[in-house]
């Protein structure tokens, strides 16, 4: 999982956390120019409560199983 760290206005971190979409990892060519969709956390979550699917800009319609199985 990735993380990115943000200061909210009183200057404390904040953290986000992205999940891999795990077909875009499996493809990875090593290369430079190497591209991987990732999930917002949150989003997802938020995915997740509205019965959506979720979809990886480059392979369509994921597992949440696959990328996420605790949630």
């Amino acid at each position: 999982m990735g993380t990115r760290f943000v200061q909210n206005s009183k200057g404390d971190y904040l953290v986000n956390r992205f999940i891999p979409c795990h077909q875009c990892l499996h493809e990875n060519d090593q290369s430079e120019k190497f591209i991987c969709h990732t999930f917002w956390l949150e989003a997802l979550m938020m995915l997740i409560e509205k019965q959506t699917e979720i979809k990886c800009e480059k392979h369509g319609v994921i597992s949440l199983e696959l990328i996420a199985p605790d949630l």
